[in-house]
């Protein structure tokens, strides 16, 4: 831990040095790698707590999803200098909403509400980072032991959690980017992307690269995009023009052109995880998992950007994404050696 501690702060200066230094010109893009970044952490706890409950958290790769837990304190104290910027991201602040929506949406509400989120989440994931207790007593018939009805208890209220927290708070940080889209899928759409971000970076992260891990990944990609194309649907369908202007400023060119790409690399994902998962191929799981890892990043931008700056382009602060990346990434490598046993 004093390990973790000492990395965590180098992170965090580099961090708030930058959003000091840069600031207001920043902002959007620091957003989207803030969520990229969180998205990590996030999506590792509910896999970690759905495995444990299907009996496999005993499997290697559930211990790198373990460790991927630790970063979320850095990742929730990263957000801070987001709720210094309100005024700059989000058009509620600037052009107060009436009724709820006004007392919902407004600064110190929303700066309450955020760090709920971040202190559930990082209290859920420092506890599921443990690795399950070993029952040293003889089983008992018809009894379960302590230790394994305590951990199922965790897990199932982790998953309970996470879910009401995530979906709120991709209503809070994306959502209201765009005050007139209304999506009711909205946040499971955000909770599948960060999920198979989390088994991406887990795959990668594991040295052997254990091929049952591609069936989890298929499936995390496949919900992922199931999602958002049934949100596409149902918004085109509805023709609601608050809700479709939101895809018009994803269109584009550029736009059009990652929305082709994403569908594209989803596609060969699942269609090679599947023979490479029999015939035992690593380094195809490798591939895919890195795939899965610049599609998420490119879909936070796609998801964030756009609403801030009226439509989607790439500009020189977009380079704090993969910067962040790779630096959280350090951090996680750091911790490595104390990563496993599952």
């Amino acid at each position: 831990m004093r390990r973790l501690a000492w990395a965590g702060a180098l992170v965090l200066v580099l961090i708030y040095a930058a959003a000091a230094l840069l600031g207001r010109p920043i902002m959007a893009s620091y957003l989207a790698a803030w969520l990229f970044c969180l998205s990590v952490p996030v999506g590792a706890l509910p896999v970690v707590c759905g495995l444990e409950l299907a009996g496999l958290g005993g499997s290697l790769h559930t211990g790198y999803l373990r460790w991927l837990l630790l970063l979320m304190p850095v990742a929730a104290l990263a957000g801070l200098p987001v709720l210094f910027f309100l005024p700059s991201l989000y058009p509620w602040v600037s052009h107060p909403l009436h009724g709820f929506a006004g007392a919902w949406w407004s600064p110190v509400p929303f700066a309450v509400r955020s760090v709920a989120y971040l202190a559930v989440w990082t209290v859920l994931a420092l506890l599921s980072a443990q690795p399950p207790q070993a029952n040293t007593r003889p089983p008992q018939a018809n009894t379960r032991p302590p230790q394994a009805a305590a951990r199922a208890g965790l897990c199932c209220a982790g998953l309970v959690l996470h879910v009401a927290v995530g979906t709120l708070a991709a209503t809070d940080w994306i959502m209201s980017l765009t005050p007139g889209l209304n999506a009711a899928g909205f946040g499971l759409l955000v909770l599948a992307g960060q999920s198979a971000l989390a088994l991406g970076a887990g795959v990668l992260l594991v040295p052997a690269r254990p091929a049952g891990a591609a069936p989890w990944l298929v499936t995390a990609m496949v919900a992922w995009g199931a999602m958002q194309f049934t949100q596409y649907l149902i918004i085109w369908s509805a023709n609601q023009p608050g809700e479709i202007a939101w895809y018009i400023q994803r269109g584009g060119a550029l736009g059009d052109a990652a929305s082709w790409a994403g569908a594209a690399v989803l596609l060969l994902c699942v269609a090679l995880l599947g023979p490479a998962w029999l015939a035992g191929r690593r380094f195809v799981l490798a591939g895919c998992g890195a795939a899965v890892v610049l599609v998420q990043m490119a879909a936070t931008l796609w998801l964030v950007t756009p609403s801030i700056r009226g439509r989607f382009t790439l500009a020189l602060p977009d380079l704090a994404v993969p910067v962040a990346a790779l630096l959280f990434a350090a951090l996680a490598w750091s911790l490595r050696p104390r990563a496993v046993p599952a």
